[in-house]
């Protein structure tokens, strides 16, 4: 893999650039959407950036070129294009679950509340609920723009490519909210690229090194220690949902053997439902 370019030391957004043009065709992100290898679904560095290059652009067209934007989409390919293309118009990616199920919907709300975000990037069978959503904000919390993205949304603009306007803060990182009200971090765009090296540093260098990951991609562990990472790192990431692991731990034992992964991260009780 080629040392990156002085240019790509500024975010992972143009980290991102920087592989799209230097390596365009190779593998970045696969996705197993039913949990098995039937079905995978591959991007290359050309690919992702692309179609993170189309959501700036659909941002743009919205007036949307600075602030909070809420991305609560579910785990797979068209999350981290969000991620990459909220970051490249200009705006703050707040990850955070989709509002799905009583509790997530109150730590949802409760993100909404306290970062005031111009805008929430969102599945489509959400949108019935919006009227519903804005009833339960504090009546000092302004009403977001609510963008459901359907298929087109991450084709790439007739009209060329949106330029990269990073700004600060990169990412506001929420806490779970198992104990309390999610607290928010405000990261930088350099503590997101120190976070990388600081790993890549410890974990040492591998040829032909494959990632895996189930993790969610809303927390530390799943959004920069397995999606930022592989990005930076410049090696492919093999994702399946949560929900999948959940149901059967079988899938990310077989999705290691299956795709040769070298690397794959998980928290203790993952490991106790594999045995």
């Amino acid at each position: 893999m080629s040392p990156l370019l002085p240019s790509a030391h500024t975010s992972l957004v143009h980290v991102l650039e920087h592989r799209a043009t230097q390596t365009p065709d190779r593998l970045a992100f696969r996705f197993l959407p039913d949990g098995t290898g039937d079905h995978p679904i591959d991007w290359t560095y050309r690919e992702l950036a692309d179609r993170a290059g189309a959501v700036a652009a659909h941002l743009n067209e919205r007036g949307l070129t600075q602030g909070h934007v809420v991305l609560a989409l579910d785990p797979g390919l068209d999350y981290v294009a969000g991620l990459f293309g909220i970051m490249q118009a200009g705006c703050t990616a707040v990850p955070c679950f989709p509002p799905f199920g009583r509790r997530a919907t109150a730590r949802f709300l409760s993100v909404l509340d306290d970062c005031n975000p111009r805008a929430v990037l969102t599945d489509p069978r959400f949108a019935p609920q919006v009227d519903h959503f804005h009833q339960q904000l504090t009546p000092t919390t302004e009403h977001p723009q609510w963008i459901f993205p359907e298929p087109d949304f991450y084709q790439p603009p007739g009209n060329g490519p949106v330029p990269s306007r990073v700004v600060e803060p990169a990412l506001i990182q929420y806490s779970s909210g198992s104990t309390g009200d999610p607290k928010g971090i405000v990261l930088t765009h350099e503590n997101l690229l120190s976070n990388c090296r600081v790993l890549d540093t410890h974990m040492g260098y591998e040829e032909d090194r494959v990632g895996c990951s189930w993790l969610p991609p809303y927390h530390d562990m799943g959004l920069m220690g397995t999606i930022m990472l592989a990005l930076h790192g410049g090696w492919p990431l093999v994702m399946l949902s949560p929900i999948h692991f959940v149901q059967d731990p079988y899938r990310w034992l077989k999705a290691i053997t299956d795709h040769k992964v070298t690397i794959s991260v998980g928290p203790n009780f993952a490991f106790d439902l594999c045995a």
